[in-house]
């Protein structure tokens, strides 16, 4: 084979190859943009932006609306767990 067919086949598989490579980090990033974007402003965390510490005074009182929110339901049966079965105390 000669130097110039050489040539020819390198180009024609860095060319294909770096396409194919682009096109991948191109539908990537138009995923994560997708996702980013398609979230609503209730998706965040609320404990990232409340400024306060989780179990503090003061985001307990803030919270008086939200009594029946499934965090403080799930945080008051963690500090209230209730009777223990003696069977699984092993």
């Amino acid at each position: 084979m000669s130097t110039a067919n050489k040539n020819i086949i390198i180009g024609v598989v860095v060319g294909v190859g770096g396409a194919i490579i682009l096109g991948g980090i191109a539908v990537v990033a138009w995923r994560l943009r997708r996702r980013r974007n398609s979230r609503g402003p209730g998706d965040e965390d609320d404990l990232m932006h409340s400024g306060t510490a989780v179990g503090s005074s003061s985001h307990e009182t803030s919270t008086v609306g939200t009594a029946n929110s499934p965090f403080k339901t799930t945080l008051d049966q963690y500090h209230n767990p209730g009777p223990v079965n003696q069977a699984s105390n092993f």
